[in-house]
């Protein structure tokens, strides 16, 4: 039988040395998770009120971001298949994703391209973003979200969008 002084042998992974480093490793991710979400959750607070997501909750705008477009915030519009909508324009949506390619056909908003709008979490359809060159002899808006105001909710802070 082959001895090895004690002061030679190396950890393995069953070692206490490894038990403890691991332990040690897994409680700084926690740690580090955990500061990431409250970091996460106190910037979105810096925004509150929100406009979330009617459906999943996920923050999509704040009331500040509304805007007017053709004289008014507040539109109602029927597409070709024949279903209306009301919608509020905003110049940001930071909640949405856009899919789709930009689509000028069957817009509501003259000279300005359309894509589809989905939250960014559940994935439902919350409206359009609308994108427009600028011309150098106008200051339009060249781009916004009209979003779908019975697919939002309001809420105060994050994690009390009810």
């Amino acid at each position: 039988m082959l001895f090895i002084p004690l002061a030679e042998q190396k950890p393995g992974p069953d070692s206490p040395d490894a038990v403890r480093e691991l332990l040690r490793s897994r409680k700084t991710r926690l740690r580090d998770a955990a500061e990431t979400r409250e970091l996460h959750q106190t910037k979105r607070s810096e925004y509150a009120p929100w406009l979330a997501c009617a459906r999943c909750a996920e923050p999509i705008t704040m009331p500040e971001k509304a805007c007017s477009v053709d004289g008014r915030h507040r539109h109602i519009c029927t597409n070709p298949q024949g279903i209306t909508f009301e919608i509020g324009c905003f110049t940001q949506a930071p909640g949405v994703q856009t899919v789709g390619p930009e689509i000028i056909e069957h817009t509501w908003f003259a000279h300005y391209a359309w894509r589809i709008a989905l939250c960014s979490r559940c994935h439902t359809h919350l409206g359009w973003c609308y994108t427009q060159e600028r011309s150098a002899d106008t200051d339009t808006l060249t781009n916004f979200a009209g979003l779908i105001l019975n697919r939002l909710r309001a809420g105060n802070m994050p994690g009390s969008f009810s």
